[in-house]
């Protein structure tokens, strides 16, 4: 009985070192692949990606300011033309406010918001970063001096700057959702204040 039980215990430790081996393996090969550096033909390909994937955020960047722009401008003149129209309220008690003062107040808050929102998506952000790096304009203007950056430069390898080519693109990509987020935004508010504005123009 006791020699039974050890064979079991045999075959199953000789079953469990077959069946870690491969997992082991296979995690062999991936830590090899990863060692490795890339292929010549691998970094052509990368290349063209990152450039083709840089021209696709550059355009709706620029689509997303163009747009900005012109919801700012018609923004902007509706509330001149609603507040040129329809403003004596603001000289009343907010007590005395009857309806329609009401929806002409909602109507230029939501315009103001518009038209700050759109600008937030054109105007510049305020730079704080302090790292150096070779493809971004901002990393390379925290160099000290062009000697600077052309010594970090010749020290890199074709993989490395290729790394930092698609560090930039990834921060385009963040720089595109907000322009994107605050120009959603400036559109609702433009929406709701012409319609609501309307309804101010109709019933004067």
């Amino acid at each position: 009985m006791d020699e039974k039980i050890s064979q079991i215990y045999e075959k199953k430790e000789v079953s469990d070192v077959v069946n870690k081996q491969p997992k082991e393996s296979l995690i062999q090969k991936k830590i090899d692949i990863l060692a490795k550096p890339i292929q010549s033909s691998n970094l052509n390909i990368l290349r063209e990606f990152a450039s083709s994937n840089r021209n696709y955020i550059n355009h709706y960047i620029f689509l997303a300011d163009t747009k900005a722009t012109f919801l700012i401008g018609i923004s902007s003149s509706f509330l001149i033309k609603l507040y040129s129209s329809y403003h004596l309220f603001f000289l009343k008690s907010i007590r005395t406010w009857d309806l329609l003062d009401l929806i002409s107040f909602f109507s230029l808050t939501s315009l103001i918001i518009a038209i700050t929102s759109a600008i937030s998506v054109v105007f510049p952000r305020l730079i704080t970063n302090k790292n150096k790096g070779l493809v971004s304009w901002v990393d390379i203007s925290n160099y000290e001096s062009s000697n600077d950056y052309l010594s970090d430069l010749l020290k890199k390898n074709e993989e490395e700057i290729m790394k930092e080519h698609y560090s930039v693109n990834y921060f385009l990509s963040l720089v595109c959702k907000k322009k994107y987020y605050w120009m959603s935004l400036s559109f609702i508010a433009m929406i709701i204040g012409m319609m609501l504005g309307i309804i101010v123009f109709v019933n004067i």
